[in-house]
């Protein structure tokens, strides 16, 4: 077992971070999410910055793809931390920016889109779309709900769905095409 030789600029001298990470999961180190961010923070906002485009919201994100830090790390095999860390902000940064595009057009996509009503407007009708959606959503099983979030929330791929979910692929698609027609459904039925 190696040692950890404080200093008072590094106490994780000449380690590499995946030797520290499994040092954290043994239980030692609980400071290590505040020497990754001092060493790994500014690369984590560039990428916020580069998809975000404003300061604050990529200063935001960095906040919380630290604070999640420690726990993903208890959860994860990571063979190589840096490009995992690159990688889980992209991913952060998109799964943002989708979910805002989601919000603004997603419903196109889960219901075919419901004719505007003739007194709203469309951003009006929109939204109260959404929150009909989202009610509708609520009434659909648990699997059927499970794979459309995950499928046009998350951006999973259906063989990523079937691992994740425990089902065959075909199930998947099953579910996605239930639940698309009975969310459609629903919403046709309150025209």
């Amino acid at each position: 077992m190696m040692l950890f030789i404080k200093t008072k600029r590094n106490k994780f001298k000449g380690l590499t971070d995946e030797l520290i990470i499994s040092q954290f999961k043994l239980g030692n180190h609980p400071d290590i999410i505040e020497f990754f961010f001092e060493k790994y923070g500014h690369l984590v906002f560039g990428v916020c910055l580069k998809y975000l485009s404003s300061k604050e919201a990529a200063e935001d994100m960095t906040i919380s793809i630290f604070s999640e830090l420690e726990k993903k790390l208890r959860e994860h095999s990571i063979t190589y931390f840096k490009g995992y860390l690159h990688v889980l902000t992209k991913n952060e940064c998109l799964m943002t920016l989708r979910k805002k595009k989601v919000y603004a057009v997603g419903i196109e996509a889960l219901a075919n889109e419901v004719e505007d009503e003739a007194d709203l407007t469309k951003q009006q009708n929109l939204d109260k779309q959404l929150e009909q959606m989202i009610s509708f959503m609520n009434s659909l099983s648990v699997n059927q709900r499970l794979c459309i979030e995950l499928f046009y929330f998350k951006k999973m791929s259906y063989q990523q769905i079937a691992k994740e979910q425990k089902l065959s692929v075909n199930d998947v698609k099953s579910l996605l095409q239930n639940g698309k027609r009975n969310l459609k459904t629903m919403m046709l039925s309150i025209k």
